[in-house]
């Protein structure tokens, strides 16, 4: 079976104006004027930025694949200072302020010069493999401006090290009314899974030694992960080398969320439709509305069972029941008796894993999920990876490891905890004083 991905690209908009940082260094008049306008421009870009009554909208992708999805911050900018909020805080008031500059690093740019635990998560590098890690997730902290509209509502970025075209946008509303409705519209995106399908027009098809008229059903599946990246995959029918056969086609469409629902980072062409985002709101016959386009999608609820084995979970100190919260407390002791300095980052649970992030080093365990109902299963940590060094480390040196790796092996109920199925609550069935929630949000251990 033959397999194709489908690539999509917009093409930047490409910056008019090139100055040099070595400019003042030259003697020559017209690179004197270039300076000139470049110190004017800057002047003009920092007027806009401090103009703006309740500040700015910065609509932002990390990574230059965008594979993350894109996130949402709010701006409020003063001569020296920026202060920063996001979607992705427990309060929409919650704020972090630092300092930024104005310079001309490959044309002329924003940079946020000290650190900022919003504005800087995503560039931020960690000792953990994979996204996250080293390479951070390929986020930026400075933006080339390429460009300031008409009205002075909309300010055109590109990131300088991702290479992503993002925008700010003039708020009409305070930073935190606007996270709130964000966070309401985020609410209804309740569904990761979604499909539709397609009746192709007749192929002629012509073979070696056959020819025939097929009309072919096309069935398209969307995974949605982190409620922001879709994921687009299909087979049809075609002529390869001779052979009429399955072809497998995939796409991907990295969305930010708006008040009026999800918009892709760029549009994505499914067999001739067009899609330019995802409305979260139910119409009247059970199905979701696209941007771009009249097809409609058909949601697909999981059950608990099925959401506990599709993908992480995270699992934390304040969401154990408080007997659960004495065994990890004596064990976060151990640990820091035993090693000083080392820390429980993250205790991940997945369909076959369990793994424990000690001080940047991940920690796996073998764990099994058995079925009893779509709302009840049985779990049991069966014992460290054979291959984990890193898990045999820890049991030689700490005796309570068990207490971290075994939050009450036996038979559960599972109930969700919101309408997006994003948190669960799993008590034990036989000691219902046993019980913990976990969580797709990321959140520290303790």
């Amino acid at each position: 079976m033959k397999k194709i991905k489908i690539f999509t690209g917009l093409s930047l908009l490409t910056f008019a104006l090139a100055f040099s940082s070595c400019l003042k260094d030259q003697e020559d008049l017209f690179e004197e004027s270039a300076t000139k306008r470049l110190t004017t421009y800057l002047s003009d870009v920092q007027s806009t930025l401090i103009g703006a009554e309740y500040g700015w909208k910065l609509s932002y992708f990390p990574d230059r694949e965008q594979s993350y999805g894109g996130y949402n911050y709010t701006l409020r900018f003063s001569t020296d200072n920026v202060t920063a909020q996001w979607e992705l805080s427990d309060e929409s008031s919650e704020s972090v302020t630092s300092t930024y500059k104005l310079c001309n690093e490959d044309g002329p740019c924003i940079l946020f010069d000290t650190y900022n635990d919003f504005l800087h998560y995503f560039a931020t590098p960690s000792g953990d493999s994979g996204p996250g890690g080293y390479e951070a997730y390929d986020g930026d902290f400075m933006f080339i401006v390429m460009g300031i509209e008409d009205d002075g509502k909309t300010i055109r970025l590109k990131g300088a090290r991702s290479g992503n075209e993002m925008y700010l946008y003039k708020l009409e509303e305070p930073a935190s009314s606007y996270l709130d409705k964000l966070a309401n519209v985020e609410d209804t995106m309740i569904f990761r899974k979604f499909n539709y399908s397609k009746v192709l027009p007749v192929q002629h098809i012509v073979l070696p030694d056959t020819a025939f008229d097929y009309i072919d059903t096309v069935t398209v599946k969307i995974n949605v992960t982190d409620y922001r990246v879709f994921d687009f995959s299909y087979s049809k029918m075609e002529v390869v080398e001779n052979r009429f056969e399955a072809v497998e086609y995939e796409a991907m469409a990295s969305g930010i969320y708006d008040l009026d629902g999800i918009h892709f980072y760029q549009p994505v062409e499914i067999m001739g439709d067009t899609f330019e985002g995802f409305n979260p709101v139910c119409n009247a016959d059970s199905t979701y509305s696209v941007f771009g386009s009249d097809v409609v999608w058909n949601f697909i609820r999981l059950t608990p069972y099925e959401e506990l084995i599709d993908g992480e979970w995270y699992l934390s100190y304040k969401n154990l029941s408080p007997s659960l919260q004495a065994d990890w407390t004596i064990a976060k002791n151990e640990f820091n008796n035993t090693f000083n300095s080392l820390s429980i980052d993250n205790c991940i649970m997945s369909a076959n894993e369990f793994d424990v992030v000690f001080s940047g080093y991940l920690t796996r365990y073998s764990m099994e999920i058995t079925k009893i109902a779509d709302n009840e299963v049985a779990l049991e940590i069966t014992g460290i990876d054979p291959e984990d060094v890193n898990a045999e480390f820890i049991e030689g040196y700490c005796s309570h490891y068990r207490l971290l790796t075994n939050p009450g092996n036996g038979t559960y109920k599972m109930k969700a905890l919101n309408k997006r199925q994003s948190e669960m609550l799993l008590v034990n069935q036989k000691d219902p004083s046993i019980y913990y929630i976990i969580s797709r949000k990321q959140v520290n251990a303790f």
